[in-house]
């Protein structure tokens, strides 16, 4: 199932303060469904968890809350499809705009510098929600 029943492209800059927490609904089903919320709950874990937010830097995707990253390497190493909105949170881990373009982000392959895995991004949940 498409999360999005248009097509999306959502830009923040980094320089945009983080908002001071809008309700729940306003967060998850906007317009934006989630992306700006998940983007800048990656903020806040990299200001938390500079760390964390170096492995992602250097090409780790980490367990960020959202299907998308990995913990070691997988026996089945085929390439596992990702929620779109772990890629948001990525990009605020990693200090960066968010930048989602349904058009140019579905089927993004990135690739764990630490476990090999690689992941592929997708808006429609049904590619993920069902695998290991």
């Amino acid at each position: 199932m498409n999360l999005f029943s248009q097509k999306i492209n959502v830009y923040q800059s980094i320089n945009e303060p983080i908002r001071n927490k809008p309700d729940f609904d306003k967060r998850w089903n906007g317009d934006d469904k989630g992306l700006i919320i998940a983007w800048e709950l990656g903020r806040e874990l990299a200001i938390n968890n500079p760390e964390l937010a170096n492995k992602a830097k250097n090409g780790e995707l980490p367990p960020l809350g959202f299907k998308g990253g990995y913990e070691r390497r997988l026996k089945n190493i085929k390439p596992k499809h990702g929620a779109i909105v772990y890629l948001a949170k990525l990009q605020g881990l990693k200090g960066k705009d968010l930048d989602i373009d349904e058009l140019r982000d579905e089927g993004k392959t990135i690739t764990c510098s630490a476990t090999g895995m690689t992941t592929i991004f997708t808006f429609d949940q049904n590619k993920y929600k069902n695998e290991a």
